[in-house]
């Protein structure tokens, strides 16, 4: 039993090793196969999640990648906010407007703030002048409101802010 278990981890390891490979080498179609297969073996390490979901993420693999990342945020490894905002990429790709703008949401409310990179992310093309993907990455030029508009503008993003201070502190769902 002994000799299994040091096989066991010797080919956990090899593999592990071949997955980090893959990836550093771009060879994202090994890589995906290679991360299952570590994944398969250790299913509640974050980081092997976050991993599958970056090759997946490469290959147009679009609903793998989202339930690793999904996986990823459920164990709380690394970034939640960028593997939320990651998940939101993958939507749009897909062509979900609806629950791509979901989980953008869910992003800027995990702690997500690059709001200019979310604006210029071709990933999120499919979601430009839709008026809540707008309203979201604060495209809008609160200068050119007149008072009224500008106080709900306002009230809007303290709205968010604590929106997303309840997500910060476990309130998210």
């Amino acid at each position: 039993t002994l000799l299994a278990q040091g096989n066991h981890t010797t080919r956990f390891i090899s593999d592990l090793e071949k997955a980090r490979k893959a990836s550093t080498d771009r060879k994202w179609n090994e890589a995906v196969v290679l991360w299952e297969t570590v994944v398969a073996a250790n299913p509640v390490n974050g980081e092997y999640r976050a991993m599958l979901g970056d090759a997946a993420y490469w290959t147009t693999a679009h609903a793998k990648a989202i339930d690793a990342y999904k996986q990823q945020i459920e164990l709380g490894y690394g970034r939640i906010d960028i593997a939320a905002y990651n998940i939101a990429c993958c939507y749009a790709l897909t062509g979900d407007k609806a629950t791509a703008l979901l989980w953008l949401d869910k992003c800027f409310k995990l702690g997500y703030s690059d709001f200019a990179y979310a604006r210029n992310d071709a990933d999120l093309k499919s979601l430009h002048g839709d008026p809540v993907f707008d309203k979201l990455v604060i495209r809008m030029d609160p200068a050119k409101f007149n008072r009224v508009d500008g106080w709900n503008y306002d009230l809007d993003l303290m709205q968010w802010e604590i929106d997303r201070k309840s997500v910060k502190s476990g309130q998210f769902d």
